[in-house]
């Protein structure tokens, strides 16, 4: 894990129009762990928020 849980929400602020999601049963291969439940998390973040996608 790159930080721990309760950390995760003063990051998110830090990012503009961050957000934070705890994601289950992952660690530190998180992309392997739960690949699609990420996906679906970003990518509407990059689509609405960073215009990347």
């Amino acid at each position: 894990m790159a930080f721990k849980p309760d950390a995760g929400p003063a990051i998110a602020e830090m990012v503009p129009n961050g957000r934070f999601h705890l994601i289950e049963n992952a660690g530190h291969y998180l992309q392997e762990d739960a690949g699609e439940e990420i996906v679906g998390l970003m990518t509407p973040f990059l689509q609405d928020e960073a215009k990347l996608i």
